[in-house]
């Protein structure tokens, strides 16, 4: 999918803008409200839908949520940025050591060289942190560039501040505190923003843009929440998903998932949907992601 995107990726940086229609924003706001109407006394929700730089619809657009796993999407471009000024590559080897795996917590790459130390390259980290959403490739990424400092520079110096996307811990301290994982927060509209702004600014050389897009197409977490009735509609779509701890109470930190669309004309879309300490159960709040992504293409796509 991302080869056939590239060929008229030029067309979308210098054109593809958003003809949208009153009307029908309207009616997309509409849905969601409706949509969100029964379970705004069972979870706190945020929700953003860009077309290029305009803002569709949305709810609690400039509140913060917590990120869970969406703050993978920023570091990996971070990082990214970071590898061009170093003079790296993606073939670049770096060894995990065994004592810098976390053992309670999400990781396809310890689950597949347990009791070692870990070799791999650059490439691998990024992949297993952004399709796997793998917590100790993130730790091992943030520990070698800069940490959470360095994510927060590269965001200022692309505009976005930390009113916008704020992201202050690492996986290993949001798992020993749990209630950390507030502090690494953001907006529903900083998040779809930042989606849109990976394919239509200059924020990225284009190598390290094209391997993104091609990384987050390819994501195999949530897919049940925004893919599940977009990404056989559109000519390229990718995502970061989030799922946060589960309290005391039953209660999900965060369940998100932040993506980027575009369309066979061209036209470059940002969805964010942030779900935050749900009393509906796991499914329930994949459907309701899904569905407001399946609003959008109903009204637009």
């Amino acid at each position: 999918m991302i080869g056939r995107f590239l060929g008229f990726l030029l067309l979308v940086l210098v054109g593809g803008g958003c003809c949208s229609v009153k009307a029908e924003e309207q009616k997309l706001q509409s849905d969601i409200d409706s949509l969100l109407l029964p379970y705004k006394e069972r979870a706190r929700v945020g929700v953003a839908v860009l077309c290029g730089d305009s803002v569709i619809a949305g709810y609690a657009l400039d509140d913060m949520f917590p990120l869970s796993s969406v703050f993978k999407f920023p570091l990996a471009m971070a990082v990214l940025d970071s590898m061009r000024f170093a003079g790296d590559s993606l073939d670049k080897k770096i060894v995990v050591s065994k004592d810098e795996i976390l053992e309670n917590t999400w990781s396809p790459m310890r689950d597949s060289m347990p009791d070692s130390d870990i070799e791999i390259s650059l490439d691998g980290l990024l992949r297993y942190a952004l399709v796997q959403s793998d917590n100790n490739a993130a730790d091992a990424l943030l520990s070698r560039f800069g940490g959470c400092g360095q994510v927060m520079k590269y965001l200022h110096d692309i505009g976005v501040d930390s009113t916008e996307i704020r992201i202050m811990y690492n996986e290993q301290q949001m798992h020993e505190d749990n209630l950390l994982a507030y502090e690494n927060c953001a907006t529903p509209l900083a998040s779809a923003r930042l989606a849109v702004m990976l394919l239509t600014k200059d924020i990225l050389d284009e190598d390290a843009r094209s391997w993104l897009l091609a990384r987050m197409s390819e994501c195999q977490t949530g897919q049940k929440r925004l893919p599940k009735y977009l990404e056989d509609k559109v000519k390229l779509m990718g995502h970061k998903t989030g799922t946060g701890f589960v309290d005391s109470k039953g209660r999900v930190t965060g369940t998100n998932d932040v993506a980027f669309m575009v369309t066979s004309s061209g036209q470059v879309w940002g969805i964010a949907v942030y779900v935050t300490d749900a009393t509906m159960t796991f499914s329930e709040v994949e459907e309701l992601i899904a569905l407001i992504g399946k609003s959008v293409y109903n009204r637009f796509l």
